[in-house]
């Protein structure tokens, strides 16, 4: 009696599992401060061996991480007990955050202007960088030099105030340095302005690449979707934005059905 009792009971609850009554995490594990110290522990502390496959791992171990009580998340992020490396446990799981969310898709389309964009431009670029939970005094600051833009594209120029950098890797790619003297400089990075980005330094004077995030901001104009009204047999809109630009001037990008244009000319459908 008893034994049908005990597997009755075992269908019930593996039936209200089935339909979602009790939430999954009532008969998970507990996310402990040594379950997550080892999670780290198992790490590797160089972002470039990371793969975007890696994502979902990282990330959970994050989740964990940001279960814990505030008292043991600023344990983690003191403690350095990582055989690899000297900094924090934290700052060893935020490289391999960094590292997996480098891979996300750019999306480097902007409404702004073709042309080169700086601080001293209208409108002007800005980014700020950050080093994260890194406890290391070497690291030099980063930056966005400017930005090209080329039928609506944009790439970066990244620079950083140091002479000993050789590489920028970001999502599995590796930019070299583009230029031969001054603080390193690399060039034809795409770029999501306005947004932040996360992206690994290498150094001939570090043992492993280093982790960074940079923030850009500027201006963009905001178009407006216009309605076409006048389509001919031969001319045919499929679609109208008009944006206005910082000096107060505008900008109308249209798409036409077909791909033999090769000019177009300003006026009426009668000139």
């Amino acid at each position: 009696m008893k034994h049908t009792k005990r597997r009755i009971l075992s269908l019930l609850l593996a039936l209200i599992m089935v339909i979602g009554l009790v939430p999954a995490s009532v008969f998970a594990a507990d996310v402990t401060i040594e379950s997550v110290r080892a999670a780290i522990l198992a790490l590797s502390v160089d972002p470039s061996s990371y793969t975007a496959d890696d994502t979902e791992r990282i990330e959970a171990i994050q989740a964990d991480f940001d279960a814990l009580s505030a008292e043991d998340q600023a344990i983690l992020d003191a403690e350095t007990s990582h055989p690899d490396t000297g900094q924090p446990l934290g700052r060893v799981l935020e490289t391999a955050l960094w590292a997996v969310w480098s891979y996300r898709t750019v999306d480097n389309s902007t409404t702004l202007p073709d042309g080169v964009y700086s601080v001293s431009s209208d409108p002007a670029l800005a980014s700020s960088y950050s080093k994260g939970k890194s406890t290391s005094s070497r690291q030099k600051p980063w930056s966005v030099k400017d930005v090209t833009v080329t039928n609506g594209k944009a790439v970066a120029t990244i620079t950083v105030e140091s002479t000993t950098y050789t590489d920028l890797w970001m999502g599995g790619k590796t930019y070299p340095k583009t230029n031969t003297s001054g603080n390193c400089e690399f060039a034809g990075v795409p770029i999501d302005l306005n947004s932040t980005f996360y992206f690994a330094g290498v150094s001939s004077s570090m043992s492993t690449p280093i982790s960074f995030s940079i923030t850009s901001e500027i201006a963009e104009p905001v178009p407006v979707t216009l309605a076409i009204t006048n389509n001919t047999n031969m001319f045919k809109l499929v679609s109208a934005t008009a944006a206005t630009l910082a000096d107060g001037s505008g900008v109308l990008t249209f798409a036409l059905s077909g791909t033999g244009y090769h000019n177009l000319f300003k006026g009426t459908y009668e000139e």
